[in-house]
């Protein structure tokens, strides 16, 4: 069995079904698949979308929104933290990035999955305020923006994104601190996804890399991550894979749009929050076993990643 979630049926419903705060619940009558549509209006022109299923079944999202019309958005900035997005063929880590973008249709995920999906949405006075200045500087976003035309890049999701997802995510706030939270995060993650694209756009500029060379950064970053702890330098790393620092360099931010330690660091992080989390460490032991051998230096690394400390982090987990 197919299931439905229609937004122009949840809204006509709605006395104001023009507002695009809304969330809408999936109805299984079988009670095996659950999740909801949630959308939410942080400024005029700056909309937040969320999608998160557990399906069995396959669900077909009817995205169309009474009284808006379709140039109301120019812009789509997507992340798929979870499952695969079949429609637009961006899977799980990956995002893309869509300028002439128009709202309304149908959407279908296939039975089997976890989705969770993120969407930013701006629409012309906006993008033209916040977005164009940086765009300006990709001659092919300039082009589709001031021509009115299509433009559609999918990239993967770098470990910076992935923070300020899982900031989002996990806002501790509530009331008008989080509506103020969530909009500046929110921003963060346009302004780092349209860096990405003018990085992928001007590579054309750069020394390519071949499928050997890829290889060898691809082994690289396994060092780094089985060696978090003590990690070898730049140079020696460098020598491990054959390549030359600058070459080794260069892919890195071709490839994982960071810095070799940019990358080790946010892993780093992640690995940290995961262990705040599961509880049975000290954050002292937490530190060591992330390879930072000063508990104050891990603390400020820390918050300087999640906005907390560690101890506030696993207190607010608990």
């Amino acid at each position: 069995m197919t299931l439905i979630l229609s937004v122009p049926e949840f809204l006509n419903q709605q006395q104001d079904n023009s507002s695009q705060n809304y969330e809408i619940l999936v109805h299984d009558p079988a009670g095996q698949s659950q999740g909801y549509r949630r959308s939410q209006d942080l400024r005029p022109g700056l909309n937040l979308l969320i999608d998160n299923y557990t399906l069995q079944e396959n669900l077909i999202v009817d995205t169309r929104v009474p009284n808006l019309p379709n140039e109301s958005h120019c812009s789509e900035f997507s992340f798929m933290i979870c499952g695969n997005n079949t429609n637009e063929q961006v899977y799980s880590g990956q995002n893309f990035l869509e300028v002439g973008w128009s709202a309304g249709g149908f959407v279908e995920w296939q039975a089997g999955q976890q989705i969770l999906k993120l969407d930013v949405h701006i629409n012309q006075p906006l993008y033209d305020s916040i977005v164009v200045d940086l765009a300006e500087r990709s001659v092919s976003i300039s082009r589709a923006i001031a021509q009115q035309q299509s433009y559609f890049q999918v990239n993967t999701t770098t470990p910076t994104m992935q923070v300020v997802l899982h900031q989002i995510f996990n806002c501790p706030y509530q009331g008008l601190t989080r509506a103020i939270y969530l909009e500046s995060k929110v921003l963060e993650l346009v302004a780092l996804r349209l860096e990405q694209a003018i990085a992928d756009n001007t590579k054309s500029d750069c020394k390519r890399l071949n499928p050997d060379d890829i290889e060898r950064i691809y082994h690289a970053k396994d060092i780094l991550l089985n060696h978090a702890d003590n990690p070898p330098s730049l140079v020696n790393l460098a020598r491990q894979v054959g390549l030359n620092d600058y070459k080794l360099k260069l892919g890195f931010r071709q490839l994982f749009g960071t810095t070799a330690f940019g990358y080790l660091h946010s892993y780093r992080m992640e690995q940290a929050r995961s262990l705040l989390e599961c509880n049975q460490l000290s954050v002292k032991e937490i530190g060591q076993k992330v390879g930072y051998t000063n508990s104050r230096r891990f603390a400020i690394a820390f918050k300087q990643r999640f906005g907390v400390s560690p101890q506030a982090y696993r207190t607010g987990k608990r």
